[in-house]
């Protein structure tokens, strides 16, 4: 896929095209597939799923556009037949991969405040899924533990990111929007230490590997 709206479908043992749709919006986000669907989701505010053998819209689902955002989509996640992704709107789904029937949906966080600016509540980052619960954070928000089946809230931590989510055995981290680190309790939610010396150094979102982040 790319920012001219094209999502292009390639021959894995060829290289050879098989089909091209225009989804009339740029693509921000690695397109996702599984059961037979391409998931696709755009700078407009739309997820798609796509027959994977033609490329067909199957699917359409449409969030509210706000008038100011950031640049960026979350990236569709996808488990047990189900998708989920995070929206400008400061709202997570949950769809039925095969036809798109909305399963649930969370708010995140609610936009507030006087200027566009102070109501950005963009989900840019994926949800985060360990353990059975889905964890999402926003831009101007907080990082929410929803149980994965329901959508009940389980706890909420207030935090600004847009940056993606990691866990470790217990705990899931974070990094806000000023490139704090944060290390919380995935079963209550609890702030277990923060790391403060990366602060305005634009650091990347955080990865676990040997026991170190």
């Amino acid at each position: 896929a790319n920012t001219n709206g094209l999502v292009i479908a390639l021959d894995v043992d060829s290289g050879k095209e098989r089909w091209r749709v225009d989804v009339r919006a740029e693509v921000l986000a690695a397109p996702q597939v599984a059961g037979g669907r391409v998931l696709v989701q755009t700078a407009d505010e739309r997820l798609l799923g796509l027959d994977a053998k033609n490329g067909e819209e199957v699917w359409v689902y449409t969030s509210e556009t706000p008038l100011l955002t950031l640049r960026g989509t979350s990236t569709p996640v996808i488990e047990n037949g189900i998708v989920y992704t995070g929206f400008a709107s400061g709202k997570i789904i949950a769809l039925e991969i095969n036809d798109g029937r909305l399963v649930w949906d969370k708010a995140v966080a609610i936009a507030k405040g006087q200027s566009e600016i102070d109501r950005i509540v963009d989900i840019d980052a994926s949800p985060l899924i360990h353990r059975s619960a889905v964890y999402a954070a926003s831009y101007n928000g907080h990082l929410f533990a929803y149980a994965q089946a329901s959508g009940a809230a389980q706890w909420r931590y207030e935090v600004s990111s847009y940056r993606s989510l990691t866990h470790g055995v217990v705990h899931i981290y974070v990094i806000d929007d000023k490139a704090r680190i944060y290390a919380i309790d995935a079963n209550s939610g609890e702030q277990l230490w923060e790391q403060t010396e990366f602060i305005h150094r634009e650091i990347s979102s955080p990865i676990v590997f040997g026991g170190y982040l």
